[in-house]
């Protein structure tokens, strides 16, 4: 949905602030950057989250994989531009 509102910012940005009356919560040039940013991590987010699904429940890897799971969530969450 980010990829999409990113793609097609110009009328986002025009029908958001033609419809926001204070100026302090307008978008501007800035938060479109930071939407970018965001985008690319969640992109990386999404790829290690899916390989770890791959491999969840099977015996082989599950000391291995909660222990992953655990650093991965200890260093990358809470997610504090989307929070």
């Amino acid at each position: 949905m980010l990829q999409v509102a990113y793609i097609y910012q110009e009328p986002v940005q025009l029908v958001f602030n033609a419809h926001n009356a204070d100026p302090n919560l307008r978008i501007d040039y800035e938060d479109w950057e930071n939407t970018k940013e965001l985008i690319e991590f969640l992109i990386n987010i999404y790829a290690i989250s899916s390989e770890f699904a791959k491999y969840k429940g099977k015996d082989r890897f599950e000391d291995s994989l909660d222990f992953m799971i655990e650093k991965f969530k200890k260093y990358f969450f809470p997610i504090r531009q989307i929070d």
